[in-house]
């Protein structure tokens, strides 16, 4: 925050950052945060399957990778409700964070000549509510989000092999 200050306004990560500390600690910073959403954080992560509605889309869209090629992305939005609790004798306190404000779906559907060969669901957790931004402007965030993934830690994982040997285990230095 020192060095860039107002140059951006929200951090993004894939779960391995996700946790209350790391989250809190965005917050506490003035900024907001959109971390992946995944089993780590089990209470959470149920609750938030089971209520975005697939079936309640905001925002769709359509990118053509080739002539026979196509990915459709298709956004669910939802509040998050502090007073929620998920599971038998789980507090709202356990089964979200206080500074949460918006649960995110995100499905993905690649179709090759016109049938459906892969498709996957996305979760997302946000301290921006959701009002923040548009569902298109939700959309290219979590576009934005994939594309350092897989520009550049795609490459640490591979060509790095980083995910087999972490660096700071492999050379100290």
């Amino acid at each position: 925050r020192e060095t860039y200050g107002n140059l951006f306004r929200l951090v993004t990560y894939d779960a391995g950052a996700l946790s209350n500390e790391n989250a809190a600690h965005v917050v506490k910073s003035g900024k907001d945060y959109l971390l992946a959403l995944k089993g780590d954080q089990r209470t959470m992560f149920k609750l938030a399957e089971e209520m975005l509605d697939p079936s309640d889309v905001v925002a769709e869209t359509v990118d053509v990778l080739d002539n026979h090629t196509t990915v459709t992305r298709r956004l669910t939005l939802l509040t998050i409700n502090q007073h929620w609790a998920y599971g038998d004798g789980k507090s709202p306190d356990e089964s979200v964070w206080q500074h949460a404000r918006t649960f995110l779906r995100v499905e993905s559907v690649l179709t090759k000549d016109g049938v459906a060969t892969r498709r996957e669901a996305r979760l997302f957790v946000s301290s921006l509510d959701e009002t923040a931004l548009t569902p298109e402007q939700w959309l290219r965030v979590v576009r934005s989000h994939w594309g350092v993934e897989n520009n550049n830690h795609h490459t640490f994982d591979t060509a790095f092999a980083e995910d087999q040997r972490p660096w700071i285990v492999a050379n100290g230095n």
